[in-house]
């Protein structure tokens, strides 16, 4: 009951000194979320990205967040437990990821999200489908087992499924169209390789919309040293996002962005 709290409600501690405050995701990533195996460790950095990430989780005119930061920064394990720690708490949601290329999304779906999965203290992982084994490949289910074949224990009868999922796709403009996604993590989207990110964003970002409510957010990354040779693929389209992304320049009528992203830089 007090790691559910603390996950959900964020946590008041002292740091060096003064009373400071976590939230619940970045909390659930320091406690019991792992980097290769390892607890990650306590960065202000990191609580500052939080806060922003919980503002625009919070903001019922916000998409999500695109952010540019320097690389060995930890954008992808942040990204890997946001869609785990979201999804995993909600029933019948699908969240989904893309990357810069196909081989990148599998990657991250199994390096950021599956191995720390394996890890959690049983409490934070729902009834899962079985007969896609112990290590998903493809796709996480939070659904009783469907095959018939495997039998679920007695209590697992007792536990209401989620019926929730998370699941990678081809790095391909058109990967998600038609899918109402919870969460979209869309990684090194200023690096893409065959595709433009800009048709990617028009495709996906009606996914995180119902009867012109905002159901999803969106979270993008990348690190770039170089604007200009990073976005050389994209011919100009990443920088374009980044433009329409200001938070400070909303429309007067909709309160939105242009992109309905919020930006942020480190």
């Amino acid at each position: 009951e007090r790691e559910w709290d603390r996950t959900t409600n964020g946590f008041w501690f002292y740091l060096k000194g003064k009373p400071t405050f976590i939230t619940g995701q970045h909390y659930f990533m320091l406690a019991h979320w792992t980097i290769e195996g390892n607890s990650p460790k306590f960065r202000t950095t990191d609580m500052e990205w939080h806060y922003f990430w919980e503002y625009c989780w919070e903001d019922p005119k916000c998409y999500g967040m695109i952010e540019v930061t320097q690389r060995r920064q930890g954008k992808s394990v942040r990204a890997g437990n946001t869609i785990y720690y979201r999804t995993s708490r909600v029933k019948e949601k699908k969240s989904g990821i893309q990357s810069k290329t196909d081989e990148d999304s599998k990657r991250l779906f199994s390096k950021q999200v599956v191995n720390p999965m394996k890890k959690l203290e049983r409490l934070f992982i729902p009834l899962m489908d079985k007969a896609l084994g112990t290590t998903p490949k493809k796709i996480i289910s939070f659904n009783k087992t469907s095959s018939t074949s495997e039998q679920e224990s007695d209590d697992e009868f007792e536990i209401k499924e989620l019926i929730s999922e998370i699941d990678f796709r081809s790095s391909t403009e058109s990967a998600y169209d038609g899918d109402k996604l919870y969460v979209y993590i869309s990684d090194e989207c200023g690096k893409l390789e065959n595709a433009s990110i800009y048709k990617r964003h028009s495709t996906v970002k009606p996914s995180m919309t119902e009867e012109d409510r905002i159901i999803g957010k969106m979270l993008y990354t990348t690190t770039v040293e170089d604007i200009g040779d990073a976005d050389k693929y994209n011919e100009g389209n990443f920088e374009r996002l980044w433009d329409e992304s200001n938070q400070n320049k909303k429309d007067p009528k909709t309160k939105e962005t242009v992109s309905g992203l919020y930006r942020y830089f480190l």
